[in-house]
């Protein structure tokens, strides 16, 4: 039997719109996938940072009680909260794709590395040496108060970036839903 000529151009033809219509869904779905990844390491980093915000509260009120009771034993504890803060910020700043992010992450690890210099300085000065503990304390204030800054500013960086995400996930997701509605529509009518 033999095929009229009509019926093969219609059949290739249905067969191409087919594959144009398979590969426009497809790279749709990409594009909603690989934002919906950046969106998910997102919120990991937002967790890390916050997770972050916790540890340099206790970094920070453990020092504190070193400063106000001359409790010099606590300058081990605090040396190795600041090396676990360095990880986590060395880890997190691995992760920014920001490049202020990146440089507020360089920041804190550069102001625990000075802090920790000044906290090892308390297990050399003696009690009685009162001008020095207070000179040391002031320095040390300097630098956990730019500290924080610096954390706030880096978590808000990282909050607005992941909004953004946010945003950028649900346009595509209805951009992937109109278009894929959009086009079984036009191919049904066209195979009709």
């Amino acid at each position: 039997m033999k095929i009229s000529n009509y019926n093969q151009l219609l059949a290739i033809s249905t067969l191409l719109s087919g594959v144009i219509i398979f590969a426009s869904l497809w790279h749709q779905y990409q594009k909603v996938e690989q934002i919906s990844r950046a969106h998910y390491q997102s919120r990991l980093l937002v967790q890390n940072l916050e997770h972050v915000f916790t540890m340099s509260q206790l970094w920070l009120t453990t020092q504190d009680l070193l400063f106000s009771g001359r409790q010099t034993y606590l300058a081990k504890g605090i040396n190795e909260q600041s090396v676990q803060l360095r990880q986590t910020l060395t880890s997190i700043k691995s992760k920014l794709i920001n490049k202020g992010g990146y440089n507020l992450a360089l920041q804190l690890i550069t102001a625990i590395e000075e802090n920790d210099i000044i906290v090892n300085l308390f297990t050399q000065i003696s009690i009685q040496e009162n001008n020095d503990w207070q000179a040391r304390v002031a320095e040390s204030d300097k630098i956990t108060t730019l500290y924080v800054s610096h954390l706030e500013l880096l978590l808000a960086q990282v909050l607005r970036d992941n909004n953004s995400l946010s945003e950028q996930v649900k346009v595509a997701k209805d951009n992937f839903t109109k278009l894929s509605f959009m086009v079984v529509t036009l191919y049904l009518l066209f195979i009709i």
